[in-house]
């Protein structure tokens, strides 16, 4: 049987992936190897593209690998009932049904039927990069909320020092807000790319750093990363029509 134990070390690590993801993705399919699980999910819209690695060292040592079998879950479902336990080691078995439990309780969560969707995960080429706190980036958001509809488009560039982040209101006029990032990693003068706002937002996770990585109309890598896991969200643009 694959299992996994998460210690009270990676709980809220855990927890704060599954809320991350929840906020795009409704199933996602955990694929058990000898290194550790991944998975590989769209949305439903095919507009953005989670993909998690959690690294054998991310769990107790007496977890088990040995069926490498793949298991669908709804993840509203999965975050929810691993909320319920608080801390300590929780183990969760993965077979006919998967089941959360600790020594006080046991909650069940059904499989889902495998997945048909071809999930290919696209080759992208390295562009602009740099590395920001989210909270600089949720704070642009905000600003663009405060004024415009709950979706728009965002456009992304470097420009000096600064990463700006502009859009428009209903009125066409300019809302722009400039962060200093904490490194630009690679510039590539005259990149230029537009994101929706909503999904810029959901896939934030709160207090951590990010690596974006864009080009134009290209689509956006964001890429999280920890002790024994990482995470990157793949985000197709919004192609503006600049006649």
């Amino acid at each position: 049987m694959d299992k996994l134990k998460i210690t009270s070390e990676n709980l809220d690590t855990f927890k704060e992936l599954l809320k991350s993801i929840s906020h795009t993705i409704k199933e996602c399919y955990f694929k058990f190897s000898e290194n550790g699980v991944s998975m590989a999910t769209q949305d439903n819209a095919v507009v953005a593209m989670c993909l998690l690695n959690l690294n054998k060292s991310f769990f107790h040592e007496e977890s088990s690998f040995d069926k490498c079998g793949k298991y669908g879950f709804n993840i509203d479902r999965m975050k929810k009932a691993i909320n319920r336990f608080r801390d300590g080691v929780v183990e969760i078995e993965f077979g006919d049904m998967i089941k959360l439990k600790d020594s006080s309780k046991e909650i069940p969560i059904p499989v889902l039927v495998e997945d048909v969707r071809q999930n290919k995960i696209p080759v992208l080429e390295d562009g602009l990069m740099f590395k920001l706190d989210t909270k600089l980036m949720t704070g642009a958001l905000e600003d663009v909320a405060a004024v415009t509809k709950d979706d728009t488009s965002m456009s992304l560039f470097i420009e000096g020092d600064k990463l700006i982040c502009q859009t428009e209101t209903e009125e066409n006029y300019p809302i722009i807000t400039k962060i200093t990032p904490n490194e630009i990693v690679k510039n590539l003068d005259g990149t230029k790319s537009s994101y929706s706002t909503r999904y810029l937002s959901n896939l934030l996770i709160p207090e951590f750093t990010v690596l974006i990585n864009l080009k134009t109309d290209y689509p956006l890598r964001m890429s999280y990363s920890g002790d024994g896991w990482e995470m990157t969200y793949i985000l197709a643009p919004r192609i503006e029509n600049r006649n």
